[in-house]
């Protein structure tokens, strides 16, 4: 997931995941952008002792002065 600000000012960030479910994990959960900064932050999926089925959670992405984002996260276990 790359996060970016095209804007002039400086952007502090954080990203929520609803509920801190074990299977998932990234490797970032904030950080500062400057003007035209982007960082990469990465997801990592376990589905280690996991039954098969299909996972759900959100990510809340909050930043300073921008509206909120939320976004849907779906892992299937086969």
């Amino acid at each position: 997931m790359v996060l970016s600000n095209t804007g002039g000012d400086t952007i502090n960030y954080t990203i929520n995941i609803e509920g801190e479910p074990d299977w998932l994990q990234l490797d970032q959960y904030s950080g500062a952008l400057l003007s035209q900064e982007w960082d990469q932050i990465n997801l990592t999926f376990n589905a280690n002792g996991l039954d098969t089925g299909v996972y759900y959670t959100s990510m809340e992405i909050a930043a300073d002065n921008i509206v909120n984002r939320t976004l849907p996260v779906t892992m299937v276990v086969y």
